[in-house]
C-alpha cells in the first residue's frame, strides 16, 4: 500500500470536487481510484462529472450526493461514460419495473449491475431475504440484491443460507441489524450453500483483529465478511493491521479513523487481486465487483451521516 499516493490522490480529488464535497466523499472517491490502480486524472474526472450533470434531471441522486462517486465508477470502467450513464439509467429503470422505488440506493445497484435483465433476480432475492427478516431487508439492502442475484445458485437457497449465517454469528455475539445482515448476505458471495466454515473464517478473522487491538465496529462487519470470502490468510490479514495503523496516523483519518480500517482493507485486498494468476482471472473480476459494493455501502452510510449531521 502506498500511503504516499492516497495522500496525494486525496488532495487531488479534494480540490477537482471542491470545499462544498464532504470529505468522507473525496476519501471514498479517492479509495476507488486507487483499489483500480488507476491515477487519478481531474481532467478526466471533471468530464465525467458534467457528463452526469448535463444528462441526468435535477432531482436524479447521480447528480447530487453520488455524483463523484458515479463518475469515479465510470472512469475506472475505462469505458465512454454516456454509454455508462445510459446503462446505469436502464438498469435503474428495470429495478423501478421490478417493484422497487427510485432511491439512493437502486442507482448504487445500477451501477454495480451489468445488465437490467438483472433486475427481476434482485427482487426475487430480495423477497426471499424479507422472508427472514421482514422489516430489517429494506432499500438498504438492494445493492446487494442486485449483486448476488446474479450470483451462481438457486435464489430461496440463498436467502435462507444468509439467514443460517446472521443467526450463527448472533448467537458468537455480534449485534442483530443492518450491518449482520450485510456481513451474513457477502458470506453467501462463493456459494449460495451453507458452509460452516465461512461462519469460522468471520470468527478467525474477527479474534485476529481483536488480538492485534484493531477493534471491528459493527459499521465495519461487511468488510470482515469480504475478507472471509476472499480466504485470506495470517500474511494479509497482518499486513491490513499494519496499513491501518499507519493510516491511523495520516492527516487524513485525524477525524476519519473509522474509515482507515476499511481503507486499508480495500487497498491491501486489491494489490493481492492484481499479484494472481492469469488463469484466476474471472474469479478476481468478481472479487472486484465485490469490492465495489463495498465501496457502495459505505457511501450509504457516509451520506446517512452527512445527512444526520446537517439536520441536526
Amino acid at each position: 500500500m502506498d500511503s504516499k499516493r492516497i495522500e496525494q490522490t486525496f488532495s487531488e480529488v479534494s480540490k477537482a470536487a471542491g470545499w462544498a464535497v464532504d470529505k468522507r466523499i473525496s476519501l471514498a472517491v479517492t479509495n476507488i481510484y486507487v483499489a483500480s490502480g488507476q491515477s487519478f486524472n481531474a481532467t478526466t474526472h471533471k468530464e465525467a462529472v458534467e457528463t452526469i450533470q448535463k444528462k441526468e434531471g435535477w432531482t436524479s441522486p447521480l447528480r447530487s450526493h453520488l455524483l463523484h462517486v458515479a463518475a469515479a465508477f465510470m472512469v475506472v470502467k475505462k469505458e465512454d461514460v454516456e454509454s455508462s450513464l445510459k446503462l446505469v439509467n436502464q438498469n435503474q429503470q428495470a429495478l423501478n419495473d421490478s417493484g422497487f422505488w427510485k432511491t439512493s440506493y437502486t442507482y448504487l445497484a445500477a451501477l454495480l449491475m451489468k445488465n437490467p435483465e438483472e433486475a427481476e433476480q434482485a427482487r426475487t432475492l430480495y423477497e426471499e431475504m424479507k422472508k427472514y427478516h421482514k422489516f430489517l431487508t429494506s432499500n438498504e439492502d438492494i445493492p446487494y440484491a442486485a449483486l448476488l442475484g446474479s450470483r451462481e445458485g438457486l435464489l430461496e437457497k440463498r436467502a435462507a443460507t444468509m439467514n443460517m449465517y446472521y443467526r450463527d454469528l448472533h448467537e458468537q455475539g455480534f449485534t442483530m441489524g443492518n450491518n449482520l445482515q450485510w456481513l451474513s448476505q457477502i458470506m453467501t458471495f462463493e456459494s449460495a450453500d451453507y458452509n460452516p466454515e465461512m461462519v469460522g473464517k468471520v470468527l478467525a478473522i474477527q479474534q485476529f483483529f481483536k488480538d492485534e487491538n484493531i477493534k471491528i465496529a459493527y459499521t465495519q462487519y461487511p468488510t470482515v465478511g469480504f475478507l472471509a470470502v476472499t480466504g485470506v490468510g495470517g500474511n494479509v490479514l497482518s499486513e491490513i493491521v499494519s496499513n491501518t495503523r499507519e493510516l491511523e496516523n495520516h492527516k487524513i483519518f485525524r477525524w476519519y479513523k473509522d474509515m482507515a480500517f476499511s481503507t486499508a482493507v480495500q487497498l491491501t485486498m486489491a494489490d493481492h487481486i492484481e499479484d494472481q494468476d492469469v488463469a484466476n482471472v474471472t474469479f478476481s473480476t468478481s472479487l472486484e465487483t465485490l469490492m465495489q459494493a463495498q465501496q457502495a455501502a459505505m457511501m450509504v452510510s457516509i451520506n446517512a451521516a452527512i445527512i444526520s449531521t446537517t439536520s441536526t
